[in-house]
């Protein structure tokens, strides 16, 4: 049986934080790594902090259980679309961003009701130095979360976790 699969769309330093998150949790899952710029993905791969990327969007969000998305708004509009007819019923998208009711409106537009959409902002607090990509980056940092219109609760649950 294949592992579970969790997809990061946008290696910047908060979508390689995730990764590298995730990868110090004990877990039986797959993490694969998106990004249309080869400097972010060749960063991420030599941190580790996913286990392989994709360079195509379609292959990497295929089978995902979890996406989580690193984006902005402006990305976010380009990329739903296309990763509509990807998505599987269960299938939980947790976008991170700092605006979240214009990313909400966005996922409302261009995905199906069906489709547990979460958005997350983190506070990031007493940090004096320009970020980096590590692990414990969201250790003890507040998540403000919304779930999309239609988002079932253990969806949000999950998201929440």
């Amino acid at each position: 049986m294949a592992k579970p699969k969790i997809t990061i769309i946008g290696l910047g330093v908060i979508g390689a934080s995730l990764g590298l998150g995730l990868q110090r949790e004990p877990g039986n899952f797959e993490v694969v790594g998106h990004d249309k710029d080869a400097e972010n993905t060749a960063r991420t791969r030599q941190l580790k902090a996913v286990q392989r990327t994709d360079w195509n969007l379609h292959n990497a969000v295929e089978g995902a259980e979890l996406i989580l998305l690193n984006l902005s708004l402006s990305e976010l509009e380009e990329t739903l679309p296309h990763i509509r007819e990807d998505l599987r019923p269960e299938t939980l998208l947790f976008a991170i961003t700092n605006v979240m009711q214009p990313t909400i409106e966005l996922a409302t537009k261009h995905l199906s009701p069906e489709t547990h959409f979460v958005v997350g902002h983190p506070i990031l607090t007493g940090i004096g130095a320009p970020l980096t990509a590590r692990a414990d980056l969201f250790d003890e940092v507040t998540f403000g979360i919304a779930p999309g219109d239609h988002t079932d609760p253990s969806a949000v649950q999950l998201a929440s976790d």
